[in-house]
């Protein structure tokens, strides 16, 4: 009988850690899934504050500190990054 009971807390236990492992995989997946799947589905404003929130997390990274606000070349390029993204939103008919 004792036999049959550490048997069975050996399956149960087992099952459980099976379980565990597939429900931290679904939750690491439903965490992440929404940053890869809206890429590219965005409108253009939410493409870019995407995109400027992810250049300013990779300054971060690499520097340690806080970006320096951006210059007027760096304005000027952003607003024409903008229309090119509004260009192309308008032309897939979203």
């Amino acid at each position: 009988m004792n036999k049959l009971l550490i048997s069975f807390y050996r399956w149960l236990g087992f099952i459980v850690l099976i379980v565990a492992i597939f429900l931290s995989t679904l939750l690491v997946f439903a965490y992440f899934h929404p940053a890869f799947a809206q890429y590219g589905q965005l409108s253009p404003e939410a493409q870019l504050a995407y995109d400027e929130e992810m250049a300013r997390i990779e300054w971060i990274s690499r520097k340690g500190d806080i970006p320096p606000p951006p210059t007027q070349a760096d304005v000027d390029y952003m607003q024409k990054y903008t229309e090119q993204l509004q260009a192309q939103y308008d032309k897939e008919g979203k």
